[in-house]
């Protein structure tokens, strides 16, 4: 196992190309026209020169083809090596996953990612899960097929990475408390079922994992309360509405630092929030992790 990970990465979420004005969820969406926001937080990450990206799905908002087809193009701007994670907005209405397999084929990985597509440092692991979903008596349910999880928890210990990344589009803790914290009113889109089951079963003794989740539209960052296992669930916010930002994540050995920038500030600036707790706290925006 390396202790010594260094490792510099971009995180983005929930572009949700396809909509316009007309959307909101915490608040309007900035922009008729989302893939010119896609195009400018590439251009920004791309002067922050990460070792690789992280896309957290909703890249398209129906999951047309000619979104999917933008969605790409946008992304296939990124200078560094990208991966992406399939969200609810990137399944048809009718339940079909084809459209996005096929315009993110060679960027979708579901499993332990390859080395050989990622520029990943010894004692780094990364994983991207693809959830399922559906209704069973009217309630929706979320979760990571059984399979997965057991593939990534035999790979991960027969590789024993010092730190384990874990990107999926849902999040896996129970965000309730955090949103009625932050409003009485605000809205809940919703984690996944079996969360607390997942991170059991991939946060292990020996190394540290890292969860990262959007599909929120919000800014949230929890730690654990124990040092074994040890974990950090970060959500990220959407690009597609207020505050449209971007995660800037540094691995220095057992010092993780995450920073959070902006993607479209001209659009943000003309376009007051409603609703302003999405941000986070500062606590949810800038954090440093071990050390």
């Amino acid at each position: 196992m390396d202790d010594l990970v260094r490792a510099r990465f971009a995180v983005v979420t929930d572009l949700h190309i396809g909509s316009t004005t007309a959307n909101r969820w915490h608040n309007r969406f900035l922009t008729d026209h989302p893939e010119q926001t896609a195009e400018t937080v590439v251009a920004a990450i791309n002067r922050d020169a990460p070792d690789f990206v992280i896309v957290l799905g909703d890249v398209s908002d129906n999951a047309r083809e000619e979104e999917l087809r933008l969605a790409r193009a946008a992304l296939d701007r990124l200078e560094a090596p990208w991966v992406v994670c399939r969200g609810n907005h990137d399944v048809t209405a009718q339940g079909d996953r084809a459209p996005f397999d096929r315009a993110f084929a060679g960027h979708a990985p579901v499993g332990l990612a390859d080395r050989a597509q990622l520029p990943l440092p010894g004692g780094l692991a990364l994983a991207v899960l693809d959830a399922g979903w559906g209704q069973v008596d009217g309630r929706w349910w979320v979760n990571v097929p059984l399979e997965q999880i057991e593939a990534v928890r035999a790979g991960v210990v027969a590789t024993r990475p010092a730190l384990l990344v874990v990107a999926g589009h849902f999040p896996f803790v129970d965000q309730a408390p955090f949103i009625r914290s932050m409003a009485a009113d605000g809205r809940n889109a919703g984690t996944q079922t079996d969360g607390e089951r997942t991170i059991a079963a991939l946060a292990g003794p020996g190394y540290r994992t890292l969860l990262l989740t959007g599909h929120q539209h919000f800014h949230h960052i929890v730690a654990s309360s124990t040092d074994e296992p040890a974990w950090l669930h970060v959500t990220t916010a959407s690009l597609a509405e207020y505050p449209a930002e971007y995660r800037i994540i540094t691995i220095d050995g057992r010092r993780v630092t995450i920073e959070t920038r902006p993607a479209a500030p001209d659009l943000v600036a003309a376009n007051p929030p409603e609703v302003d707790w999405v941000r986070g706290r500062e606590a949810d925006r800038e954090r440093v992790w071990g050390g």
